[in-house]
């Protein structure tokens, strides 16, 4: 049973993580990269990770302080603004507040948990009953 209340906790907040994140997830990697994964279970315990894939999950959870971008493979950096493409060779970046999603997960995955636990608890108290 605890294996099972684990990992439904762990399945319940990634998906928590997945839906309710602010940001906007344009190739939508980030939000395909929040898993529930399994590491060990025993008799008396059991442990799923719930982890975000995407390497800059960190700095959406987080959010970012005023930074400089420079361009590492080319001469220049090339966006778009207002429909124009626009080439820079570095750009002063404001910073980025923070979205969290993962602590999200996490909040769930302790509801989850608590449920369980109490089903477990109630049915329990009926066989004894």
């Amino acid at each position: 049973g605890v294996s099972d209340a684990v990992r439904n906790a762990a399945q319940e907040g990634a998906e928590e993580a997945r839906t309710v994140g602010r940001f906007k997830d344009r190739t939508g990697r980030l939000r395909a990269g929040i898993v529930a994964e399994f590491v060990r279970s025993s008799e008396s315990s059991a442990r799923w990770d719930i982890i975000s894939k995407a390497k800059y999950s960190k700095f959406i959870e987080q959010g970012t302080r005023p930074h400089v971008i420079v361009p590492v493979r080319a001469t220049a950096l090339r966006f778009v603004v207002g429909g124009q493409v626009v080439f820079a060779r570095k750009v002063n970046h404001p910073g980025s507040a923070a979205m969290p999603f993962m602590s999200q997960a996490y909040l769930k995955a302790e509801r989850v948990i608590y449920r369980e636990v109490g089903s477990a608890v109630q049915i329990v108290q009926r066989f004894w009953e």
